[in-house]
């Protein structure tokens, strides 16, 4: 009996013939196979994913620290940006008063903003991730 099966894999072996003997039986297997190698696709396309994935979770953690912001103008939440470098996401600002906001002082208390929206949704950033690196 020979069954001839084709398919892709990660690795390259062209017409590689597999022969399996049945002990029991007697009969004689023999499947043939076409592999691919499609690694270096895969690798050249993980760095896209991984700054896809980080963009999208900076753009989230953004939205979280603006809806938590307390407003009083309005400059300081309109001030929450995100960046990304490396394989690290960051949200902050830029006005000279939001560490005072974010940390209180000896006058005011803290109304955090930027610590809650980075580490306050951590299932929901590695969702995100798990997400763009399996597209």
């Amino acid at each position: 009996m020979t069954m001839q099966y084709q398919t892709a894999s990660f690795m390259e072996m062209p017409n590689a013939r597999i022969i399996c003997q049945k002990e029991q039986t007697g009969v004689d297997t023999m499947a043939s196979f076409n592999l691919t190698d499609n690694s270096a696709m895969f690798l050249n396309a993980l760095p896209g994913a991984v700054t896809r994935a980080l963009e999208a979770i900076g753009q989230q953690a953004e939205g979280y620290a603006k809806m938590k912001c307390p407003v009083d103008t309005g400059n300081l939440r309109n001030s929450i940006t995100h960046a990304t470098l490396g394989h690290t996401a960051y949200i902050g600002t830029n006005v000279y008063y939001a560490p005072y906001v974010e940390m209180g002082t000896y006058k005011m208390e803290a109304r955090p903003y930027l610590e809650p929206a980075a580490t306050g949704h951590s299932s929901e950033y590695k969702a995100i991730a798990k997400q763009y690196l399996q597209d």
